[in-house]
This record gives structure tokens, C-alpha cells and sequence, in this order.
């Protein structure tokens, strides 16, 4: 007769198959990398500074809110636009604001210029990727309401800029996890009871001795 098999003699997979479906899940469901973006000073074309400050200051709140990415250090931001000409502005280049981003260590660079009268903003922002110059997003658009529309607009702007952030990958997915708990669930049942299912019940005879 075949020796009782005990639950703890089970194999790994029948015992615990959540924790190896989560070596195996372990690197897609390690946490992204947030990157570092290296904002430079705001430029205002006919309206106060403070009303572009306002709206960077915004942006920068969103953007971290978002976990859409780190703001360098403003002073990293500046020493590296220190080394940069002057002639044309390095907002005018990309290739300008790709070494800029460089010397602050960060991945991208977001420069953004507020221009208008009054209360009508013509907005322009531009995100470029340090490495290699490209520009990953362009906004150009009007915008209305002033410094009282500055809550509610730079949201709109911050997904414009990074339309990604906020979105959970597929392994943050309720439906995922929710599907893989009963594929565990069942799994586990079902390898347990047939490992377990030729072995008959544990005996609860006490041998004294042979006869």
C-alpha cells in the first residue's frame, strides 16, 4: 500500500501557487520608473510673469500628483541652461534643449511660453527628449480665464503633455488579478485533491506489534 502523502510533502506549485505565480509575475510588476523632467523657466510674452509662474507652478503640482514625472531640481535646471547659448534661445532648439536636459540628468525637457492680453492666453508647450532631441508632444492652444482659470486648465495641459500619466499598466488591472485569484483558487483546489485523492484516508489504526 502506497504511504500516506501529508499536505507539506505536497509539491511548491500545488502548495503554493500564488507565490510562484508572483516570482514569476515579479519583474513586469515591479514599479515603473518615474522619469525625470527638467522644466524650464517659464517664458511670458504680454502678461505678467506671475500669471505664467502661476500656471508652471500648477503644471509642476499636476505633473506630480500624476506620478507623470519628477521635476528636476530648478536650480540643476538653471546651472544647465547656464551653459548653453544664449543666441538663438535654447527654447527655440531642440537640439538645445536636449544637451540642457542632459546636463540636469533628466530624461525629457518642457519648456513653456504664455503669451496673450488680459485673460486670453495662447499657450505653448513642448516636451523633447533629451537623449536624442525628439519631440515627444507639442501643445499650442488658447486658453481663457486668467489666473482664475489656472486650476482647472492645468490639468487639461498636464495630460496634454503626458497623455500616459495616470493610467494603471495591465498587471494594476482589477480584472487581471481578479481573473488570476480564481485561476490560483481553482488550480490549487483541484491539484491538492488529486495528489491527495489515490492515497485513500490517513489510517488511525496504532500498530503494538506484530502477530
Amino acid at each position: 500500500m502506497m504511504a500516506m502523502m501529508r499536505y507539506q510533502d505536497l509539491p511548491l506549485v500545488v502548495r503554493h501557487p500564488v507565490a510562484l505565480l508572483l516570482l514569476a509575475l515579479g519583474p513586469a510588476c515591479a514599479t515603473a520608473r518615474i522619469p525625470t523632467i527638467a522644466f524650464l523657466p517659464v517664458e511670458t510674452v504680454g502678461v505678467p510673469a506671475e500669471q505664467g509662474e502661476a500656471l508652471q507652478a500648477a503644471l509642476l503640482a499636476e505633473v506630480q500628483r500624476t506620478s507623470a514625472a519628477t521635476p528636476a531640481p530648478a536650480e540643476r535646471v538653471a546651472e544647465s541652461l547656464s551653459t548653453q547659448p544664449t543666441e538663438p534661445p535654447c527654447r527655440e532648439s531642440d537640439a538645445c534643449l536636449a544637451k540642457a536636459g542632459r546636463a540636469a540628468a533628466s530624461e525629457a525637457v518642457v519648456a513653456l511660453t504664455v503669451a496673450g492680453i488680459g485673460d486670453l492666453w495662447l499657450v505653448k508647450g513642448r516636451l523633447v527628449r533629451s537623449e536624442d532631441g525628439l519631440a515627444l508632444q507639442e501643445v499650442q492652444e488658447t486658453a481663457e480665464g486668467g489666473l482664475k482659470a489656472v486650476e482647472s486648465y492645468a490639468p487639461q495641459l498636464a495630460q496634454r503633455l503626458f497623455p500616459d500619466a495616470g493610467r494603471k499598466p495591465w498587471y494594476r488591472q482589477w480584472w487581471l488579478w481578479t481573473s488570476v485569484a480564481a485561476g490560483v483558487a481553482a488550480a490549487g483546489g483541484i491539484a491538492t485533491w488529486a495528489a491527495l485523492r489515490d492515497n485513500g484516508p490517513a489510517s488511525t489504526a496504532v500498530v503494538i506489534g506484530s502477530l
